[in-house]
């Protein structure tokens, strides 16, 4: 009996290893995905030869899960009193917690 209890634990213990290990591996993948997604925007944003200031939004089309934001804005750098264009381009994805 208690060798069965004792095989009980340890089967359970492998199989919430296991579960966490799919999980982050699920993770990894996705996160991949966000970064390659918002590497792809701020390519195009850099490539383009003019930008306009303002917000997109939107779901990736290559990966689904995957949501993106781009935001393009100016500001004035204080010392020099020169106006600047800054991009940020971000994705994300809900993870598996």
């Amino acid at each position: 009996m208690a060798a069965l209890a004792i095989l009980a634990l340890v089967s359970s213990s492998v199989l919430v290893v296991i579960n966490r290990c799919v999980a982050s591996v699920a993770d990894s993948a996705l996160r991949m995905q966000a970064f390659e997604v918002a590497r792809e925007n701020m390519e195009k944003l850099l490539a383009s030869p003019l930008v306009q200031e303002g917000v997109e939004f939107g779901q990736s089309d290559k990966y689904s899960g995957i949501e993106w934001q781009k935001v393009v804005e100016t500001f004035y750098e204080p010392v020099t009193a020169e106006m600047w264009v800054r991009g940020v381009c971000s994705a994300w994805y809900i993870d598996a917690e």
